[in-house]
């Protein structure tokens, strides 16, 4: 039995490595707050501006979202014209074994 105020976080080895490495909110004074480390701050400071000039201008993006919806309408336009050609097929084909089988039928009479 465990006693004092020991918590399933204290037993956790991930949960101890987090707060050695300053990566774990912590309780004071009944606030939560969290220690970011300065390597993470020097990563971030490095990391936004490459991503923001890798970003796309917002025109860009609506022009590629535009053709990738006139893509998306023209793939389906050409589906269910596929549909629609092997429905009529089917149809035909139905037909024609209707008419076989009731031939079929006056023959065995």
């Amino acid at each position: 039995m465990i006693t004092g105020s020991v918590t399933s976080r204290d037993l956790d080895p991930v949960c101890r490595a987090q707060q050695r490495t300053g990566a774990f909110p912590t309780r004071k004074d009944g606030v939560t707050t969290v220690r970011i480390s300065t390597t993470a701050i020097v990563l971030l400071a490095i990391g936004l501006p490459a991503t923001a000039a890798n970003a796309q201008a917002p025109g860009d993006e609506v022009a590629e979202l535009k053709q990738m919806i006139i893509e998306m309408r023209d793939d389906y336009e050409r589906r269910i014209s596929e549909l629609e050609a092997r429905l009529d097929t089917a149809e035909r084909e139905a037909q024609v074994a209707k008419r076989d089988a009731g031939e079929a039928f006056e023959l065995a009479e």
